[in-house]
């Protein structure tokens, strides 16, 4: 039911070839000011499908090759293709590599955010890297850094059970940094750090918390 979206870009270079049973692309660079993507990968028909020459499909079960690359693009130019408003602002850099099955797909990869904002927090790197695995999505690398400190975690999510788990840790937080404090008025200083646990089910709420903190 989703309305299709324009694309305004300055060029686009792609070079590939196209069969009834794979579509590739050799090669696909996309550029729109300082915003650059650059893409090459295959889709290949359901093997089942793919044997039946006279009518090969794609499907859930076709499987894809890709690889991606991203540079500046802003967080405005992914908002119109997300059902939901994502709580950034900036741009973002990423590498992404992905194989297998569209119903199961398995990759790797990181995305970057530089000198943005989270929830109205201003944000100098938002960094987060990890593999998907057997529709388990595992975050080896969290990390978020301001003016007022770091933040760092790792974490998991089932794309199919929709549970989750999170490890979180900061130390030495410059608690007079943090600008939503200061737009309520609070005059708290000092340095703050925390270690937070957390797992349950994402849509019904945290199973189980673990969380300390020390001023």
């Amino acid at each position: 039911s989703a309305q299709p979206q324009p694309i305004d870009l300055d060029s686009i270079e792609a070079t590939g070839s196209y069969s009834a049973t794979r579509t590739e692309i050799a090669h696909a660079l996309l550029l729109r000011g300082p915003m650059k993507l650059a893409l090459s990968g295959a889709l290949e028909a359901s093997p089942e499908e793919a044997s039946h020459a006279s009518s090969p499909a794609f499907d859930a079960n076709s499987h894809i090759h890709l690889h991606l690359e991203a540079g500046n693009v802003a967080i405005g130019d992914i908002q119109p293709f997300l059902a939901q408003k994502l709580p950034l602002t900036g741009a973002i850099d990423a590498e992404i590599q992905a194989n297998g099955p569209l119903h199961s797909l398995e990759g790797s990869g990181w995305v970057q955010l530089d000198n943005g904002s989270l929830y109205g927090e201003p944000v100098k790197r938002l960094r987060a890297q990890g593999a998907v695995s057997n529709s388990v999505v595992n975050l080896s690398s969290i990390s978020l850094a301001n003016e007022a400190g770091t933040v760092a975690a790792t974490g998991s999510y089932n794309l199919n059970s929709r549970r989750f788990q999170i490890d979180a840790h900061a130390a030495a937080i410059d608690i007079a940094k943090i600008d939503q404090l200061r737009r309520q008025g609070w005059s708290t200083t000092g340095k703050l750090g925390f270690i937070c646990r957390g797992a349950g089910d994402i849509f019904a709420g945290l199973g189980a918390m673990e969380h300390g903190a020390r001023g």
